[in-house]
């Protein structure tokens, strides 16, 4: 293994380490300079501005500015992605993946949720092993149908818009407002019918996970 200290020896802020093992590469940290001098140019490391397969990627110790300032700078990127924040630098998977970045097709990621419903699904199976598992569309489609029954089609499909246009009238999307109020009374008369299912356990929203 070889290391290689580019910035943040000699002077405050600016950190970047390379390491490079068996011919891979990675990036530790691509700070800010905390000195008067920040127009400096990039480190020169193969990867930073246009693809090298050598380079694994960009770790980032911990979100200050001398550590992952100058992650914008980096002009290669393997997929077309939204600026993120902070966090999605840090938040890595052990195969060094993003927990919160876009997928190929340029979708939200879904591996936070993924992992908090397998968790979820794990504690119900234990306590009831025939519990029926469907997935996530199920529910949305369970959820689509209850409000339309409580309220009508309309209602319900605002309620699944998800910041879409609704399909049947897009035109009344530039001269109307949504019926939101009608949504949250919908969703309130919902509550209510779903009421005896969390009377029927001492907790059902329990601030600690067992």
């Amino acid at each position: 293994m070889r290391c290689r200290i580019h910035r943040g020896c000699h002077e405050i802020g600016g950190n970047c380490v390379e390491i490079e093992a068996d011919g891979k590469r990675m990036v530790l940290d691509i700070g800010l300079p905390l000195t008067e001098d920040r127009q400096i140019e990039l480190p020169d490391i193969a990867g930073l501005r246009t693809f090298d397969p050598s380079l694994l990627g960009v770790f980032i110790s911990h979100p200050h500015p001398d550590h992952y300032g100058r992650v914008c700078e980096i002009g290669h990127t393997r997929r077309k992605m939204q600026t993120k924040g902070n966090d999605e630098i840090v938040m890595l998977t052990k195969s060094g993946l993003s927990y919160i970045s876009q997928t190929k097709g340029g979708n939200l990621s879904t591996k936070v949720y993924g992992m908090w419903r397998e968790s979820l699904l794990r504690r119900v199976l234990k306590l009831q092993p025939t519990f029926r598992m469907l997935p996530p569309k199920s529910l949305r489609k369970t959820s689509g149908n209850e409000i339309r029954d409580i309220v009508d089609g309309e209602v319900m499909a605002v309620f699944r818009a998800r910041n879409q246009s609704v399909k049947t009238d897009n035109l009344a999307e530039i001269y109307t407002n949504r019926p939101f109020r009608k949504v949250f009374q919908a969703l309130e008369e919902y509550e209510r019918c779903l009421q005896p299912l969390w009377d029927a356990v001492p907790c059902p929203f329990p601030t600690k996970v067992i």
